[in-house]
């Protein structure tokens, strides 16, 4: 039987200067709300200000500040719709509500203090309504949608605060999550271990600016790594990343520096990416040893985007481009058989997308007890590139990719997604496939109450001409949680998952939700019959505990699955137990 391991988290304090840089910084409220200088919260119940010809819209008091499903429920902006903003005022909550009696306590006020909470210009400057702007129902939403997607966000929301002589002021209330974590676990995924320590800030000194250091140790490469990343340089809407890794057998550099198509009415977006990583790589199935090599990648590319807007509920986007992407690959002392031809491709190329302006907020879907907004409806792009031999590509080729998502809320209790993704490359000599890959997927959620989920999920990958870098494994890693990783690899593969999820309502200390779900999987590889003995199907049946802190920023469930496999069942360890972390359920 293979152990359970453990995985531990550990909140940081902050640095001792924060205590101090907070009596010299932003003004809080006696409840711990960040004020700016412009006005304050919500007016409390019954006031208003008659003398000016204002009427407060949105009456409350402190206690009801923190509870966001309650002025969601409320359809306040419906009747403003079109009326000119004269002011928008920004509220920043801290981590914990020191009105309600379950998080009054004196470590929780005390994080608090130390807390130094997002600074009102960082949401300012992510803000789709601007002041002289008519009021717009649909970028509230969209502007919200934004917000929420910051990870040292709880929540977001905007409301009316007073309407003055035909003006309407709002308020944008946000609630911080704790972003100081050192992080050290130890976790068990397919038969493999791995060992990470990392201190990681999403939100350095309240500025939505993130910086990483980190060290990894598992089977395959030992990783120290640094990372930095700033999504509003200047404050403006370009978006910086720099991150750079040394490990055992290699490294990895990346500088990305670009302006994303933010919003839905973005008009244009331009960038640069530059990329290379080396490391060793290994094929492996069923526990035996296929290839291994070095393998080397180049990856630049720069491109400009442009757009008409939003029109009609859509969203047309094209982009227009260069790629350099080159694989080499060199035998190590582990190499067994012949190594994948190196790949040099230079190449311009064209993109399309289509998104439709459609969205749903729900909440217990893919994580625990937070606010989720899931895209409703299709969204539709491809990307087609021609590399020439004369701009120094190893053969005259197509290059392309495309996808194609349609999503479906068949009531309020039915969601089907429905995916299809093509990528590969088109020899125009050999009128022939390389690396062709096509994956297709429909996942299914039906929602039998508040706390419970059924979830549903096939996939069909198909491959031809596939390299032996782009094989499909099937194993723990990869949708079969009974057995290892890499327990079966071919071009084809066909998976199943079913799970009953359940969302506990206790809140522990007001610090940790938690979730369980009990599940079966199934699937089998197809091709490449060299590579294992046996291609049977696969199968396992399992049961899982789901763990996300409420007040972190992490992003991440902890899942502790254990899984019983039910076929092969002489060639794997009885029970499987995985501890992981996901971004979903």
């Amino acid at each position: 039987m293979v152990l359970a391991v453990v995985t531990i988290s550990l909140n940081g304090a902050a640095i001792a200067d924060s205590v101090s840089s907070i009596a010299e910084g932003p003004l809080l409220s006696a409840e711990g709300f960040l004020l700016t200088d412009e006005n304050s919260l919500l007016t409390a119940k019954g006031s208003s200000t008659t003398e000016n010809e204002c009427q407060n819209v949105s009456e409350a008091d402190s206690s009801q500040i923190f509870d966001f499903e309650f002025w969601r429920q409320k359809d306040f902006l419906s009747d403003y719709e079109g009326m000119a903003i004269s002011a928008i005022h920004i509220t920043t909550l801290p981590i914990f509500d020191n009105q309600n009696p379950k998080e009054n306590y004196l470590l929780y006020q005390w994080i608090n203090r130390i807390h130094r909470q997002t600074r009102p210009d960082v949401i300012r400057q992510q803000l789709l309504l601007h002041e002289g702007d008519r009021l717009s129902l649909r970028l509230v939403k969209e502007t919200e949608r934004l917000l929420r997607e910051n990870s040292y966000l709880f929540d977001a929301l905007i409301i009316p605060h007073q309407v003055c002589r035909n003006k309407i002021q709002l308020q944008v209330i946000t609630r911080d999550l704790w972003t100081l974590l050192p992080k050290i676990s130890f976790s068990r995924k397919g038969g493999e271990n791995t060992k990470r320590f990392s201190i990681e800030d999403n939100n350095i000194l309240g500025s939505g600016k993130q910086l990483r250091i980190g060290f990894r140790d598992d089977q395959e490469r030992r990783e120290t790594q640094l990372s930095y990343h700033d999504q509003h340089v200047f404050g403006s809407r370009a978006n910086l990343l720099a991150a750079y890794a040394d490990t055992s057998d290699g490294f990895y550099k990346r500088f990305m520096l670009n302006r994303p198509f933010f919003s839905l009415d973005t008009r244009w977006s331009s960038g640069l990416d530059l990329k290379e990583e080396l490391l060793n790589e290994r094929i492996e199935s069923d526990d035996i040893l296929i290839n291994a090599y070095e393998h080397k990648t180049d990856h630049y590319q720069t491109f400009i985007g442009v757009s008409s807007g939003l029109e009609k509920q859509h969203t047309r986007r094209w982009s227009f481009g260069f790629s350099i992407d080159n694989d080499y690959f060199m035998p190590n002392e582990d190499s067994r058989a012949t190594l994948p031809e190196d790949r040099e491709l230079s190449y311009p190329w064209f993109g399309f997308s289509l998104l439709e302006d459609s969205y749903a907020v729900f909440n217990n879907l893919n994580q625990l007890f937070r606010t989720e907004d899931i895209a409703i409806g299709k969204r539709i792009a491809f990307r087609l590139g021609y590399a020439s031999k004369k701009w120094g590509s190893t053969e005259s080729q197509w290059v392309f990719s495309t996808e194609y998502v349609d999503s479906l809320l068949v009531n309020s209790s039915q969601l089907a997604t429905f995916s299809l993704n093509t990528n590969g490359r088109w020899f125009e000599y050999g009128n022939e496939f390389q690396n062709l890959i096509i994956n297709m997927n429909l996942d299914y959620q039906y929602f039998s109450s508040h706390k419970r989920r059924w979830f549903f999920r096939l996939t069909y990958d198909y491959g031809r001409a596939l390299t032996q870098d782009e094989l499909f494994p099937l194993g723990g890693a990869s949708g079969l949680r009974g057995y290892p990783s890499d327990f079966q690899l071919g071009d084809r593969r066909l998976r199943f998952n079913l799970e009953h999820r359940y969302f506990f309502d206790f809140h522990w200390f007001n610090l940790f939700r938690i979730g369980a779900a009990a599940f079966y999987d199934a699937g089998r590889v197809f091709g490449q019959e060299e590579l294992t003995q046996q291609k049977a199907e696969l199968q396992n049946i399992g049961f899982g505990l789901r763990f996300n802190s409420s007040k972190t920023n992490t992003g991440k469930i902890v899942h502790i699955d254990l899984a019983v496999p039910l076929a092969e069942r002489d060639r794997v360890d009885n029970v499987q137990w995985l501890v992981t972390s996901k971004v979903a359920f």
